[in-house]
């Protein structure tokens, strides 16, 4: 039981991770294309924020496959 629930909790932390880096990659995009003086300097900040929290999903998701769903 334990094992199972740990790779699922696994796939959606990587769907999560999938999604966020997505959704960045759109935004930074955007602001590049539309962005102007009008653009918040704090965007920078936003950016960096939602990658480190993209690079957080994924490794909580790899380990909880692999790492955790092995020692079960």
């Amino acid at each position: 039981m334990g094992t199972s629930l740990s790779i699922l909790a696994g796939i959606i932390c990587l769907a999560l991770g999938s999604y966020q880096a997505w959704a960045t990659h759109k935004l930074f995009h955007f602001v590049k294309t539309k962005g102007g003086k009008s653009t918040s300097p704090f965007f920078l900040m936003t950016i960096w924020s939602t990658w480190i929290i993209t690079a957080a999903l994924f490794v909580a998701g790899f380990y909880l496959i692999f790492v955790l769903s092995a020692t079960f």
